[in-house]
């Protein structure tokens, strides 16, 4: 195994244990998976909450603000 495949074998691995979400900027944010449940939890905390909810997590503004259409 050359180390170019060797490399794109390490850089798939670790995009396996990431949320990866492409930005409308050109950027990409990137979360451990881990994050996802953390940044549920937070969305329904704050439905309904008003001027009481939490600050919202970081992984749901970069989903709204992704190029992403889906």
């Amino acid at each position: 195994m050359g180390i170019r495949e060797r490399l794109r074998h390490l850089e798939a691995a670790a995009e396996a244990e990431l949320i990866v979400i492409p930005q409308r900027d050109g950027t990409v944010a990137r979360f451990p998976k881990s994050e996802g449940i953390e940044a549920y939890v937070n969305w329904f905390d704050r439905m309904g909450a008003g001027e009481d909810a939490p600050p919202e997590h970081p992984l749901l503004v970069a989903a709204r603000n992704s190029s992403d259409p889906y």
